[in-house]
């Protein structure tokens, strides 16, 4: 089975997100402690909020360049 150029793409951009999830739930777990239970809810919102952040910045980046 062949990989695509954009199934390649698309696997940075996944793994992009979830670099920047984790460095955000570092910080969380530094300041606020996170148990095991919420773990992997606290990693969805992290995951979430990092997606949000890559928008934004587009969104910024084209109205800049208008």
């Amino acid at each position: 089975m062949a990989v695509s150029e954009d199934d390649i793409k698309q696997e940075e951009i996944i793994q992009d997100d979830f670099r920047t999830a984790k460095q955000i739930m570092e910080k969380i777990r530094k300041e606020f402690g996170v148990g095991k239970f919420n773990e992997a809810i606290i990693f969805t919102l992290c995951l979430i909020y990092a997606r949000q952040l890559k928008h934004h910045k587009h969104e910024e980046e084209s109205q800049n360049q208008s």
